[in-house]
């Protein structure tokens, strides 16, 4: 009898302490989401974030008005972004995507061989440009080196990219 009233005790001091541990998560909850609403008013009311907020459809869509344009428009962006920092694009391909896509997007695979000092400086121009680029993948692999000790070391890698383009569909 005793054991089962020490057991009973046990469970009991068991689920307050449970419940108080809840009731504690919540008002965390709480705490966070308020904390969270103070940021994003203060985003609000900063001017570079209502300037955003105001863009237009040219500040973020590739001024041309088809598909293979904007392609084209795409790979010279990025042909441009890596010749700048030393690169060389090898290969483009379209990646092809859905015809239905609103507002339309255009994908780009690049090839590309660019000393591992300059990857940076190119992708920091690819994600800052203006209208915006995407980059959806990256993979790199290091070059063999004939000499490690006078050359910066090389990487070819693939870079998958999109960006969405004008269009007369809404």
């Amino acid at each position: 009898m005793i054991m089962v009233i020490g057991l009973l005790v046990l469970m009991a001091v068991s689920i307050v302490t449970s419940i108080a541990s809840l009731f504690d998560q919540l008002n965390e909850r709480s705490a966070s989401q308020a904390t969270l609403r103070q940021f994003e008013t203060r985003i609000a009311r900063q001017p570079e974030t209502t300037k955003l907020l105001k863009l237009k459809p040219e500040d973020y869509r590739l001024p041309v008005t088809s598909a293979s344009l904007a392609a084209a428009d795409l790979q010279k962006r990025m042909s441009t972004a890596f010749a700048a920092n030393g690169g060389t694009v090898l290969s483009t391909e379209i990646i092809p995507n859905d015809a239905s896509d609103s507002p339309p997007r255009v994908g780009l695979s690049v090839g590309f061989i660019i000393d591992e000092a300059a990857l940076q400086a190119a992708l920091y121009i690819i994600e800052t440009a203006r209208p915006a680029i995407a980059i959806d993948g990256v993979t790199l692999r290091p070059m063999p080196q004939p000499d490690a000790a006078t050359t910066a070391p090389k990487l070819q890698g693939n870079l998958s990219v999109s960006a969405l383009w004008m269009s007369d569909r809404p």
